[in-house]
């Protein structure tokens, strides 16, 4: 694409941009601005069935699966008919097709013949999680939503007429950039004054109490959000990967496979062999380090994602062109170094648990 085309689509993109975030979004009652940095899930609708909250983090994990079943039906659809030997791949099969092999390779070099076993789950859990942690870096992503009321402990911003509709208002002062952050007041001051901007999550009474606060502090609470940021994304997909690597441990090992984790069988007869009693100890190390596995395989990538989140939000408080666009290339490559290191992990914790059971 020559420079003038590329010039071209950036200034139609970003007048569409400015259209949908000032005009018709707020028309809708919705609104486009500045996020907030929020480790627990927001509610997007409540109680949709009694006690089930439909939350951005849901909307977000729908939003993937349906992207990697789209790249999956897409391959499916373009390597139906074809033997293996005369398909070429090209453009999007292409690169999936050198991504298996990658992954292939890898699988390969430490499982040897075992690896059909575990590669459609690392090939599976990258994708996923790759999609994830790039999601939030799509436009839109974080920052169109419902705009709300500003809750207690939010930064909130006010409202402005623009051609005639009500939009979030951010200023260029650098001091205003981050808002006010809202108090209890504030917010009761806002539903009392604007019933129809109330969050989702709030309890309907709330609307009937007085406020006496600021009742111009507003947010937006994003349709979708990254979803590694949430940690029950991480954690689901870490106890997934457990749960597989030690029923292929039992299956590979039998009933056995579990003496490396407490090893009883260490204690017997320790007159004689008295360092069965360390034996006995080092097995419980094992299971303490087997368990410890669920929390640093979502921590970590949650730690990362959500720290990317803030470093963004910082850059464009300080400084809106051009250098956000430094973190945006630091953030595509730590998203697939996280992916990486989820898949090795995954391989790594199968060879420890098809490996000699001592």
């Amino acid at each position: 694409m020559s420079k003038k085309k590329i010039l071209i689509v950036s200034v139609i993109g970003g007048a569409i941009c400015v259209f949908l975030s000032f005009v018709v979004l707020p028309a809708l009652g919705l609104g486009a601005g500045i996020p907030v940095s929020s480790l627990p899930a927001e509610t997007l609708v409540s109680n949709i069935v009694p006690g089930l909250n439909i939350t951005n983090s849901m909307s977000s994990m729908l939003l993937v699966d349906l992207i990697v079943l789209g790249l999956a039906l897409v391959i499916h659809n373009a390597i139906r008919g074809q033997s293996s030997d005369s398909f070429v791949p090209s453009g999007i099969t292409n690169v999936v097709d050198a991504l298996i092999e990658f992954w292939d390779n890898a699988v390969r070099k430490t499982l040897g013949e075992k690896a059909s076993r575990v590669l459609p789950l690392v090939i599976t859990v990258f994708l996923f999680i790759l999609v994830a942690t790039l999601l939030k870096l799509v436009p839109g992503t974080e920052n169109v939503g419902l705009m709300t009321c500003a809750e207690s402990g939010q930064p909130g911003y006010p409202r402005k007429d623009f051609m005639g509709i009500d939009a979030l208002y951010v200023t260029g002062d650098l001091n205003q950039r981050a808002g006010v952050k809202a108090t209890d007041a504030d917010f009761l001051a806002c539903v009392r004054k604007y019933p129809q901007y109330r969050p989702p999550n709030s309890e309907t009474e709330i609307a009937t109490e007085d406020g006496n606060g600021n009742s111009e502090l507003f947010n937006i609470v994003p349709f979708f959000r990254g979803l590694s940021t949430d940690i029950n994304m991480p954690l689901a997909i870490a106890i997934i990967v457990w749960v597989t690597v030690e029923t292929l441990g039992v299956r590979e090992h039998g009933w056995s496979y579990f003496l490396r984790y407490f090893n009883v069988k260490a204690l017997w007869n320790i007159r004689k062999n008295p360092i069965g009693i360390v034996l006995f100890f080092v097995s419980l190390i094992e299971l303490v380090s087997c368990l410890s596995r669920l929390l640093t395989l979502s921590v970590r990538l949650v730690g990362v994602t959500f720290a990317g989140t803030v470093l963004m939000a910082v850059m464009v408080y300080l400084v809106p062109l051009g250098l956000p666009v430094i973190f945006i290339v630091f953030e595509i490559v730590m998203g697939v170094i996280q992916a990486y290191v989820f898949g090795i992990l995954t391989i790594t914790y199968t060879n420890m648990a098809l490996s000699h059971n001592d």
